[in-house]
């Protein structure tokens, strides 16, 4: 979540660096990027150029982080079928006015209960 005034390209943006920057303190070296922005990822692939001051500032920072990946690729998603994007868009709109805290989001794949396990 942003607390910053900002344009939907400019968010679209902070979120790739922030992304980035996080898989990258986690080692990863390969990625595959999916945006639901088009004209982000469409900068980024070099096919279209940016015009503001703010979003070549963007541009350069996030080929700067995508240029310590041994391989980075992105595509672009269309928003009604990124649902991992839209759950993540409602789950910041639900956490307005939750500032400087750091919010842990865990996800299991097991039930804590295993299987045959006997009480």
């Amino acid at each position: 979540m942003l607390d910053f005034p900002t344009t939907n390209n400019e968010a679209e943006y902070k979120a790739l660096t922030i992304g980035l920057e996080m898989v990258l303190e986690a080692g990863l070296k390969q990625l595959d990027i999916c945006s639901n922005s088009q004209l982000v990822a469409i900068q980024i692939e070099g096919s279209y150029e940016t015009r503001e001051l703010s979003m070549t500032q963007y541009l350069r920072k996030v080929k700067g982080f995508i240029s310590r990946f041994d391989k980075c690729v992105i595509q672009q998603v269309p928003r009604g079928e990124n649902t991992r994007a839209n759950a993540l868009s409602k789950f910041g709109t639900m956490i307005i006015g939750v500032k400087e805290k750091k919010i842990t989001v865990m996800i299991r794949d097991r039930s804590s209960i295993e299987e045959g396990e006997m009480i």
